[in-house]
C-alpha cells in the first residue's frame, strides 16, 4: 500500500494497493492475506491511524486493524 503513490490524471496523488506479478502463482489464499493485510493499511491512512514505524515496521495499531478483520499478527 502507497497513500500517495498513484496519479490518475487528476491534480494530486492516490492510494495505491500493488502486487508484483510474481506473487500472482502463489495459492489464492496468499494473495487474499496480502490483499487484506494491504487493506488494513489503507483504512488505518483513512482513519488518520500511522501504523507503521519510520523505517516501515508494522506498530500496535497494525496489529489491532488485522485483528479486528481475523488477521493474525504475529512478529
Amino acid at each position: 500500500f502507497g497513500p500517495e503513490r498513484w496519479q490518475n490524471g487528476q491534480p494530486g496523488f492516490v492510494p495505491e494497493i500493488n502486487i508484483c506479478a510474481e506473487h500472482l502463482a502463489r495459492p489464492v489464499e496468499d494473495i487474499a492475506e496480502v490483499l487484506v493485510h494491504e487493506m488494513c493499511h489503507y483504512a488505518d491512512a483513512l482513519d488518520g491511524i500511522r501504523d507503521c514505524s519510520h523505517n516501515q515496521y508494522h506498530n500496535k495499531h497494525f496489529k489491532v486493524r488485522c485483528e479486528s478483520v481475523g488477521l493474525i499478527c504475529e512478529r
